[in-house]
């Protein structure tokens, strides 16, 4: 019974840690132009006000938009079932690599980066946007381009057997001074 009694305590406490964790998600939104390092005036956590913060290098769980013009030199890496967008109003460029695991990267607005990796539980939806590459992207999870542009100016495109990339509604994928080796599945 003493046994049962700790059984139930632990699983009571592994039940508030996983609420609480859950709680402490954040959604980090831009307020300004400017870089991803910045923590006086381009972040905010309700969307008005500048939060003397930053999402960091990689998500954690916390959901990313981006809605203005920023720069960054900062690998990202988005996980834990965040969600990450770049809106209409929105670009994100710089000297960088992005990689999507067990999470959802959406792009509106444009996108220049020097490497993507989509892992094999990671998502990435084109809409419309253009995603300028210049070194390598690397396909082990879920793309779908619709309306949207991959340009890769210099590198491979690389599709594992697990996998995917959909075009739709005309959307593009070219591989400029690069090939494109396909293990999984195009769908164009």
């Amino acid at each position: 019974n003493n046994f049962t009694n700790k059984m139930k305590g632990l699983t009571l406490l592994a039940g508030m840690f996983l609420f609480s964790s859950s709680a402490m998600a954040a959604t980090y939104t831009t307020i300004a132009d400017g870089s991803w390092d910045d923590i006086t005036t381009v972040w905010s956590l309700d969307g008005t006000t500048a939060c003397g913060c930053n999402p960091g290098s990689t998500t954690n769980g916390n959901d990313i938009v981006v809605n203005h013009d920023i720069s960054t030199s900062t690998n990202i890496f988005v996980n834990d079932g965040s969600l990450f967008t770049v809106s209409i109003l929105g670009n994100l460029s710089g000297m960088h690599n992005m990689t999507v695991s067990r999470g959802t990267v959406t792009f509106i607005g444009d996108v220049s980066l020097t490497k993507f990796t989509v892992n094999k539980n990671g998502q990435l939806n084109l809409n419309g946007s253009i995603l300028s590459l210049s070194n390598r992207f690397i396909v082990e999870g879920s793309v779908l381009v619709d309306a949207g542009y991959v340009a890769m100016s210099g590198g491979n495109i690389d599709i594992s057997s697990t996998g995917e990339i959909i075009t739709k509604n005309a959307g593009k994928l070219d591989a400029y001074n690069g090939n494109i080796e396909n293990f999984g599945t195009v769908d164009i």
